[in-house]
């Protein structure tokens, strides 16, 4: 959590000093790198809570279309004759600064910002004013304060395969069971269950071949998921326990002067068909043993971690990305999870979106599985087949 400021005056700058800024040369930040940019949540986490708040604090007739666009620097600001940061105001205290339509100049933790009037009509013209500024291809957060939406382009708003979007919470809710099913779901529903190319989940779906190193991409977004989830709260990934390395813990936020508590912990698991490989036809099996002996040990980490940190709520998820979707592997470790109050849920992941389609209840393709078998056996018992 950043510290919070007292707010400078409301200026047409978003709270900036107006001579201070005519001083500073736009240019001049797409010259700073910027710290660790291509990892998100440095710089997303404090922009939700932010723009929740914001939004929180207003009238819904007074949020309009018109996005707001923030650019991120280490240093927003460069002073031309001295090359230093120049300081502005603190984005994170001043709820009062009207976000639309502005582009925003902004350190990763909103410390230090300025903002400057554009106005804008589409993405499109986002796109087209950052080029003219020289900062295409600066870390940028783009919000849809409408439709509660964070557009995040780690490597700018040119690239789109890059490009991830974040819903803005309304409400935050408490760490809860329910609440993490709830968070657990829409993540599976919103990123995972149908391939999004963008989120490098496989590396040859057509093959069944996952992306490189599966488990770590599914907790980096998963953890961004949670963590705008639970806004209020603190998640933390590759935590080390004396049970061995935990995938997430969810620390819950209870107050101003409250300390904050253990209140989730999660352990990622995931069931395969074939082992990553780098040329996918070359790909080995991964056999029902090994993806039994993973969801044993996650039921273990799981369990021991809850224990030794005495979290009230633990869940193994385990990801499948096999060839069937067959929830019968998950029977090795019903009766152990139940006894040592470990909830374990498993999320099919489909390797298209045609697979997906023929799986749903009411889809042409099942209702047609007769016929096509029978016109299968007419085809083998042909004596020209």
């Amino acid at each position: 959590m950043v510290d919070v400021l007292d707010p400078e005056p409301e200026s047409e700058c978003g709270g900036a000093d107006l001579a201070t800024v005519a001083e500073t040369a736009i240019s001049d930040l797409g010259s700073v790198p910027a710290v660790d940019s291509q990892f998100p949540l440095g710089m997303v986490l404090p922009l939700i809570r932010y723009v929740r708040r914001w939004l929180s604090g207003r009238a819904p007739d007074a949020i309009g279309e018109q996005p707001a666009v923030f650019v991120f620097s280490e240093y927003p600001r460069i002073d031309r004759e001295t090359q230093k940061a120049v300081p502005h105001s603190h984005l994170y205290a001043n709820l009062a600064h009207d976000i639309q339509g502005r582009v925003h100049f902004s350190s990763a933790q909103l410390k230090y910002a300025s903002s400057i009037v554009v106005g804008f009509d589409s993405l499109d013209a986002v796109q087209a004013d950052l080029a003219g500024r020289g900062l295409i291809e600066r870390p940028t957060a783009i919000i849809l304060p409408d439709r509660r939406v964070l557009l995040w382009c780690p490597r700018g708003v040119a690239d789109e395969d890059t490009t991830a979007e974040f819903e803005i919470p309304d409400e935050v809710a408490d760490v809860t069971q329910e609440s993490v099913e709830r968070a657990l779901r829409h993540f599976h529903k919103r990123h995972a269950e149908v391939p999004d190319p963008d989120l490098e989940f496989w590396k040859d779906p057509g093959r069944f071949v996952p992306g490189a190193d599966l488990e770590r991409t599914i907790q980096k977004y998963l953890h961004l998921v949670l963590s705008s989830w639970f806004c209020d709260s603190t998640v933390i990934k590759e935590a080390t326990f004396k049970a061995g390395r935990i995938d997430l813990v969810i620390y819950a936020y209870l107050g101003t002067d409250a300390p904050l508590v253990v209140a989730c912990n999660l352990e990622l698991k995931v069931l395969k068909s074939k082992h990553y490989c780098d040329h996918p036809p070359s790909a080995s099996r991964c056999s029902r043993a090994e993806n039994e002996d993973a969801i044993i040990k996650g039921v273990d980490q799981a369990a021991e971690t809850k224990e030794e940190l005495k979290s009230p709520v633990a869940f193994l998820c385990c990801y499948d990305v096999r060839d069937t979707d067959d929830e019968s592997i998950m029977a090795c470790v019903v009766a152990a999870a139940a006894r040592r109050n470990v909830f374990c849920r498993r999320y099919f992941m489909y390797n298209s979106k045609e697979s997906f389609r023929r799986a749903q209840p009411e889809s042409t393709y099942k209702e047609t599985a007769a016929y096509r078998q029978a016109r299968r056996n007419r085809r083998s018992a042909s004596p020209s087949s």
